[in-house]
């Protein structure tokens, strides 16, 4: 998503540097379509209509110039011509760090993706009655707003509107708004017809008509220390907590069916998750970078995952994949997979025994686990995801099975501690690196098959590669 942000800014970019300086306070584009008065930049909608939009100086995409205080007027006069400013338009104020007030008029109705992203200077923002719709992420990364205010007159705010407003305290919306409510002064933005609240603050108190928490909702509000929610709340959207860095716990109901994706990506200071019967659901990283997680408990009666043999860890029951992991978690012998993400992030991880009933490491099973120092895999591994132990800062050495026929691409990146490399696959498997290894590592491989090391693609790249002598049990001992 970032790299589509960026593209698109330097297009603008490109845009703006096509200009040229004239008399007064105006420019003149080569295109008649954008043009400066007063130091804002704007962009023509059709004959009667511009947008505001963004003041790039550089080749930057974080290069916007507004700042200190901003006033939008409802007009604006260009070459003869009056238009109406009925747009803050996409990425407009985007990163404007040194933003600290803007003045909106009552003939915007539009407030578009990302116009306000990352103003963290920004401290009020009073949206008025005419505005209508609010983009994606509008105000992410606002971080000095205390509040939002929504007028009647709002129909549609789409994802993440204000996500990573950490300092949110105040959330209301104008009792006669027909699309969305903040019932029972919840501090919260909830969307009436679906019952979904879609945005969240420190303050919010959950009602026990909500159904779903929305994706987003609670994203970066790293001041939030604790939740309730009701056994109204079927489900947890997508990174609906992601980053809420101070969260010490959370009770999950026993009417939440759904956890999706990233739901509680980043919650750092989160201890324990305890998941109830009714999750059918469990996405991808649900519980990634929760690196203070010490205990991980699923109740006996879930049909659909398991924490057998107290291992702290959830495991997906019919497929004996373990979704996700702590820093205590003992890995039962009945496991057959380690799943995509299951151990991402936990810094806190310092030792794992993989038992050898495993046969698949998932994409980023170990991903950013950077006190785990040694990893030996066992004999009954064949496939390693990619990017599987990258960003492992602390790994110092890794054994690899003549068993494995699959190492994912970047299955190793990033890991500058690391200094041996125990590979004992008699053909060298495919290996993708993109130039993220220590090449400096000392390379083990089978004594036979060492010119085949020295000759295949990125493993030829390593300084040092010794042939060892393949022991019984799949692995080496060091030739004499």
């Amino acid at each position: 998503m970032k790299h589509l942000i960026k593209a698109t800014l330097l297009l603008l970019v490109l845009l703006l540097l096509t200009m040229v300086s004239c008399s007064g306070n105006q420019s003149v584009p080569n295109s008649d379509s954008t043009f400066e008065v007063n130091g804002i930049n704007y962009n023509k909608i059709d004959s009667n209509e511009v947008e505001v939009t963004n003041k790039i100086t550089s080749y930057s995409p974080y290069s916007n110039d507004y700042s200190g205080s901003v006033t939008i007027p409802a007009t604006v006069t260009y070459h003869g011509t009056t238009y109406s400013v009925t747009s803050i338009g996409y990425g407009a104020f985007d990163h404007c760090y040194g933003l600290t007030n803007i003045n909106i008029p009552k003939s915007v109705t539009n407030i578009d993706r990302y116009a306000f992203r990352g103003c963290s200077s920004l401290t009020n923002i009073n949206i008025p009655k005419s505005v209508t719709s609010i983009g994606d992420e509008a105000f992410d990364g606002c971080s000095s707003l205390t509040s939002i205010n929504i007028p009647n007159s709002v129909t549609d705010i789409t994802n993440s509107a204000f996500s990573c407003c950490s300092s949110l305290e105040n959330i209301s919306v104008a009792s006669n708004n027909t699309n969305y409510d903040s019932r029972n002064n919840c501090n919260a933005i909830i969307e009436t017809a679906t019952n979904t609240l879609i945005a969240g603050c420190k303050n919010t108190t959950i009602p026990n008509s909500v159904t779903s928490i929305g994706a987003g909702a609670f994203l970066g509000r790293s001041s939030l220390t604790a939740i309730n929610i009701p056994n109204s709340v079927t489900s947890i959207q997508w990174i609906a907590f992601a980053e809420c860095t101070s969260l010490s716990s959370i009770d999950i109901p026993n009417s939440v069916t759904n956890i999706d994706d990233w739901a509680f990506l980043g919650c750092s200071g989160l201890t324990a998750i305890n998941i109830p019967n009714s999750v059918t659901t469990i996405g991808d990283g649900a519980f990634s970078c929760c690196s203070s997680l010490e205990n991980i408990s699923v109740v006996s009666d879930n049909p659909n995952y398991d924490s057998r043999n107290n291992c702290n860890a959830i495991i997906e029951t019919a497929t004996n994949t373990l979704i996700a992991g702590c820093m205590n978690t003992a890995i039962p012998n009945s496991v057959t997979s380690i799943g995509d993400k299951a151990f991402s992030g936990c810094s806190s991880l310092t030792s794992i025994i993989i038992p050898n009933s495993v046969t698949t490491i998932g994409n980023d099973a170990f991903e950013g686990c950077s006190g785990l120092t040694a990893v030996n895999i066992p004999n009954s591994v064949t496939s390693i995801g990619n990017r599987a132990f990258s960003n492992c800062s602390s790994l110092t050495s890794i054994m690899i099975p003549n068993s494995v026929t699959t190492i994912g691409d970047d299955a190793f990146s990033d890991c500058p501690s690391l200094n041996d490399i125990y590979c004992y696959v008699t053909t060298p498997p495919r290996f993708e690196n993109y130039d993220s290894i220590n090449y400096s590592a000392t390379l083990h491989v089978p004594a036979t098959s060492l010119a085949a090391y020295r000759a295949a693609p990125i493993w030829s790249k390593f300084k040092n590669i010794v042939g060892d002598a393949v022991a019984p049990n799949g692995y080496c001992s060091k030739s004499r």
